[in-house]
């Protein structure tokens, strides 16, 4: 065999090796983005994803579920279609910060799903950076509210008769305290 025979078949199991690895690497990121795939899909919090252009580039079926708005109202509209007018302008402020490298947690304001309906949502957004810490999109995720059965206002009856369990709930500097029953006595 001569030193060039011998050359060509180094480079064929060379070449054979490598498109083995190949072939393994792409497998394990298939099976990667199907997991990441079925995670997102079943995750009960909304996810979505704008590049630097604002164009929407992901977007989880609870999205839909949430707001019932659709992949393309939202390409169209972009989130403001679903924030209620008395929070827009404050969202707006959070989303224009958003692509200058700002983030947000837990922010609350009031989603007016396609049927009309309002839900407290706290929203945590935050830049997408590539492998060199360049900013190349924005990121977030938003849920119900834990906070949001305060947010609702009682009228004057429910207000007495929920009166002593607000007080109940109510837990300055950490501390639980509890209305004083009539009944009870100081020992």
């Amino acid at each position: 065999m001569s030193d060039l025979e011998h050359r060509v078949r180094e480079l064929e199991e060379q070449l054979a090796r490598e498109l083995a690895a190949r072939h393994s690497l792409e497998r394990s990121l298939h099976e990667s983005e199907a997991r990441f795939r079925s995670m997102a899909r079943n995750l009960t919090e909304m996810v979505l994803a704008y590049d630097m252009d604002r164009r929407l580039t992901f977007i989880n079926p609870a999205v839909h579920t949430f707001t019932g708005y659709t992949t393309s109202d939202l390409e169209r509209q972009q989130f403001i279609c679903w924030v209620h007018t008395e929070d827009r302008e404050r969202m707006l402020a959070y989303w224009d910060r958003l692509f200058e490298g700002h983030s947000f947690h837990d922010e609350e304001y009031r989603m007016v799903t396609r049927d009309g309906r309002i839900k407290w949502i706290a929203a945590s957004w935050g830049p997408i950076l590539d492998e060199s810490g360049r900013q190349v999109g924005v990121q977030g995720r938003e849920r119900t509210s834990p906070t949001a059965v305060w947010r609702k206002r009682p009228s004057a009856s429910a207000k007495s008769a929920t009166a002593p369990c607000l007080r109940i709930l109510h837990f300055p500097c950490g501390k639980r305290t509890f209305p004083k029953s009539k009944s009870s006595s100081t020992s």
